[in-house]
């Protein structure tokens, strides 16, 4: 086997007590599972994990994990012992050596990864399964002798940790797919529910008119589809999101009902258009057999109007116009036929306007589609980028984002955080608590609401309540301002972690930051502060 072609030899080392406390303590779930099922996990570790270390574009499915050691302490959890050793591993027992319950893994472990680093066998990637900061020297020694590593943390982790390793591997991501715990049955007997109560006529309906504005900006983010959805009365009329309870779950049935639409991505997902087939039933018009006419696709007779509309109109307009917008004029002008077998076989209103030449004119990169002129206007896609928090309190907005960088605590202005902040109360009263599953419907509800807050930063906020003690489990209700001041709280201990003291004026920064949105007030007299805040 040529060295292009060999398999990629890894080294695993996996801190039990870490790793099954944490997925115990933060949530998500999946601590059985873990205990109880290695075997499934390490399939996933081999066959799934990416690689981009030196010389690997991609790896998945060729990854060999040579070496396999558990340490766990024995008088805990001695009945995870058998799953271990019956899926390979070398188990080595780490017993309690203090009052308090403190085993020895960490020394352990460490000087067994700086051992193997002098094995025969030259490991390139060293996995560690393991949230505890401890460990970041040894990942430092791995860096220095050139080898790739991997780490799974459950848990809060020191960024210092996070930084000296090539890959961390997603706590969520580890629970769903290596440990198969999705959290979605009740999301998946509400949705049941609804679509024995909803109308199928009334989700074609809705699904109809997001395919035609789907086609004509070649996709729709999830933040525009309330928009459309409160086009139809009984969709205004109705709660609950016409009994699904969430965006997601509603936008599921729509599309499951609506020839042509599709879900697309995962975070962020969107609706876009079914990619159309090639032969059989998704035959091109014009083939054999098939009752469309010869040539759908544009003739040169028609182009050089079509070109010169768009030119002159977007020449003339103040601003960007919406692709969906553009279409509408486009189909006025030149009447239906334009967009007779999907926009004369582009698939989409975007991919029609990208066939013609209409330079300068560009079709800008935003989410929601934009036709622009560089020339007079600026692009929408850049504008959408804009940091509006910034822009609005700049010196409040500065010491948040060196707080971010600092703690990794999401970079929202305090509006947003109030959105994502009610919401998670919302979700987590109506729904109670799971980490997998809450972090979504958050994300969507938020979507809901307009706000594109990725999940992992929804994610992080949870995460960070669960660890610092907040009863997320408990029967509620939990008050948007509890959870408001926990999430303060918990920013100002990763503060103090990674060794800033706030003083007491930062200590009132980090609350406007994260409350200000909540109390109705905006957060004006924070930037007056100037310079004080710099961490």
């Amino acid at each position: 086997m040529s060295e292009h072609t060999r398999h990629l030899r890894s080294a695993l080392f996996v801190d039990f007590d870490n790793i099954y406390l944490g997925l115990s303590q933060g949530g998500a779930g999946g601590e059985d599972e873990f205990a109880r099922n290695p075997a499934r996990w390490l399939r996933w570790l081999e066959r799934e994990l990416e690689y981009q270390g030196p010389g690997w574009e991609a790896v998945a499915g060729r990854r060999r994990i040579l070496v396999r050691r558990c340490y766990l302490n024995p008088q805990t959890f001695h009945r995870a012992r058998p799953f271990f050793i019956r899926a390979g591993f070398e188990v080595v027992d780490t017993p309690a050596l203090t009052a308090q319950g403190k085993t020895s893994a960490d020394v352990q472990m460490a000087l067994d990864v700086v051992d193997t680093l002098n094995h025969t066998t030259r490991f390139d990637e060293f996995i560690v399964l393991s949230g505890d900061a401890d460990f970041t020297p040894v990942l430092r020694r791995l860096r220095e002798h050139d080898r790739y590593t991997a780490v799974l943390a459950t848990g809060p982790t020191a960024a210092a940790y996070r930084s000296v390793c090539d890959l961390v591997i997603d706590e969520e991501r580890f629970v769903e797919e290596a440990l198969g715990i999705t959290g979605e049955e009740l999301a998946s007997a509400r949705a049941a529910a609804a679509i024995d109560g909803a109308s199928p006529e009334l989700l074609t309906r809705i699904g109809e008119r997001a395919r035609d504005l789907a086609a004509m900006t070649g996709g729709i983010q999830p933040v525009h589809l309330p928009a459309i959805y409160k086009e139809f009365r009984e969709f205004s009329e109705g709660e609950n999101w016409l009994g699904f309870y969430s965006l997601r779950a509603m936008t599921e049935a729509v599309v499951d009902v609506t020839e042509g639409l599709t879900l697309v991505g995962e975070d962020p997902w969107w609706v876009g258009l079914v990619e159309p087939a090639a032969g059989g039933e998704g035959e091109e018009p014009g083939a054999a057999g098939s009752d469309a006419p010869g040539d759908v696709g544009l003739n040169e007779a028609e182009r050089p109007a079509l070109e010169e509309f768009v030119r002159d109109l977007v020449g003339r307009t103040e601003r960007p116009l919406s692709l969906a917008t553009m279409a509408h004029l486009m189909l006025d002008e030149f009447g239906d036929d334009l967009r007779a077998f999907q926009w004369r076989g582009a698939g989409s209103f975007k991919g029609f306007l990208e066939r013609l030449d209409i330079e300068p004119i560009r079709i800008s990169e935003a989410d929601t589609g934009y036709i622009f002129d560089p020339e007079r206007h600026a692009d929408p896609a850049e504008a959408e980028e804009e940091d509006w928090f910034g822009e609005r309190w700049p010196d409040l907005a500065r010491f948040a984002e060196s707080i971010h960088e600092l703690t990794d605590t999401p970079y929202l202005s305090p509006e947003q955080y109030a959105v994502v902040l009610s919401e998670m109360a919302a979700e987590i009263n109506e729904c109670g608590f799971h980490m997998t599953r809450t972090s979504k419907a958050v994300r969507d509800r938020c979507y809901g609401r307009g706000i594109m807050v990725p999940r992992a930063a929804v994610s992080f906020l949870l995460k960070g309540l669960s660890y610092s003690g907040y009863p997320l489990h408990e029967a509620g209700p939990h008050s948007v301002e509890e959870l408001g001041r926990a999430v303060a709280d918990n920013t100002l201990t990763l503060c103090q972690r990674a060794q800033m003291e706030p003083n007491e004026e930062q200590e009132e920064e980090i609350r406007k930051w994260i409350l200000g949105g909540l109390e109705g007030e905006g957060p004006e007299e924070v930037g007056s502060a100037g310079s004080s805040g710099a961490v």
